[in-house]
């Protein structure tokens, strides 16, 4: 396992727009998220890297990211011999929700965290690891999580 440390004021919404090495315009977060993953996969000589990207909902929530709709992410690539896969890029959240259920692994679905909110007080010198972590419910992650969440049969 491998830890990655994305400070908050690089989060979204809170960094300027950078240009990554792709020439793309994206947040500090999804830069340094991606960096360090190949990073990892360098150091550790992985032949791939998955990531759990998904399609954007139906239905229209401010701040869904352009590029979660269908056709702007390819869901396979190999970028510097390292194959990189979306295995769910053309898929919703609720199809993905849907697979907890019926596997049974509700469990593991609770200990996820979609919030990209801001709380003030909480960071990582006074965030104690096992301690539940607060969600705005407002932000575009927390309105498809319930979303999704409500489509679930």
């Amino acid at each position: 396992m491998h830890e990655n440390l994305v400070p908050p004021e690089m989060e979204e919404p809170n960094t300027t727009y950078i240009k990554d090495e792709y020439g793309k315009s994206k947040p500090g977060n999804r830069i340094i998220q991606r960096s360090y993953n190949e990073y990892i996969a360098h150091k550790e000589g992985l032949d791939a890297l998955y990531a759990a990207v998904n399609k954007n909902p139906d239905v229209k929530f401010e701040g869904a990211p352009k590029e979660r709709y269908e056709g702007h992410i390819e869901p396979h690539f190999v970028h510097d011999g390292i194959n990189i896969i979306h295995p769910f890029v053309n898929t919703r959240k609720d199809w993905i929700m849907q697979q907890y259920h019926e596997l049974g692994i509700e469990d593991l679905l609770d200990i996820t965290r979609s919030c990209e909110g801001e709380f003030e007080g909480l960071n990582y010198k006074t965030y104690t690891p096992g301690d539940p972590v607060p969600i705005c419910g407002e932000c575009f992650w927390c309105l498809e999580r319930e979303w999704a969440l409500g489509e679930v049969e």
